[in-house]
């Protein structure tokens, strides 16, 4: 049997957040836009991060610019 633990609320995107932000440190990058963005965008930027097959410039290039335009919501 398996049991799947969902979390919810504020707590779980804090957590979410701060795992991108680690993501996004470990690349050079400035984290601190990752807090103005939407949960959509988060998981936007967690795909473009985890991308299986992508290059890692590729990926460096793709948070960059989803950073800028989350800069841009500050």
């Amino acid at each position: 049997m398996t049991v799947a633990l969902v979390a919810t609320g504020a707590h779980a995107t804090d957590q979410y957040g701060q795992v991108l932000k680690n993501r996004v440190s470990g690349m050079g990058l400035d984290p601190s836009p990752i807090d103005c963005m939407s949960t959509a965008d988060k998981v936007e930027l967690n795909s473009a991060l985890t991308g299986g097959r992508v290059k890692n410039a590729d990926k460096r290039s793709t948070a960059k610019f989803l950073l800028s335009q989350a800069a841009k919501k500050c």
